[in-house]
């Protein structure tokens, strides 16, 4: 099959121009630095221990670690603040307007944490302590 004479038979079809060959050029690809590792106190205030989940955080570290990320995405700018549920010990994310500091959405949801909260006292009623 002869392509120039392809392109020859498409020019007595009427006045649509022929579309030029396209050439395709392999592109390097573009070489991508690694971030560097932060060494000072903000960087490594969370700990491996906490980011894992090998162990059980206490109650005052949970609260540290939240606390320590809502001032990191204070930081930015962000819309979004952390807290720890008191009854389950969740943690919960807020979306909120900048503006009118409205609840735009909530994570978990209150609903789910009420029926966590019913959830674990139909438990504790039913196996006499919590499992």
């Amino acid at each position: 099959m002869d392509v120039n004479n392809i392109a020859g038979e498409s020019k007595s079809f009427g006045s649509m121009p022929v579309a030029p060959a396209i050439v395709r050029q392999d592109k390097q690809k573009v070489a991508v630095t690694p971030v560097a590792s932060s060494t000072g106190a903000e960087g490594s205030a969370l700990d491996k221990k906490a980011l894992s989940r090998e162990g059980k955080l206490s109650q005052e570290q949970a609260v540290k670690y939240v606390q320590e990320v809502q001032a990191r995405f204070d930081k930015m700018g962000t819309n979004l603040q952390f807290s720890i549920d008191n009854s389950s010990e969740d943690v919960v994310v807020r979306i909120t307007d900048k503006k009118s500091g409205e609840l735009i959405r909530q994570f978990p949801s209150e609903e789910i944490l009420q029926l966590r909260n019913k959830l674990n006292d139909l438990v504790g009623m039913l196996f006499d302590g919590k499992a």
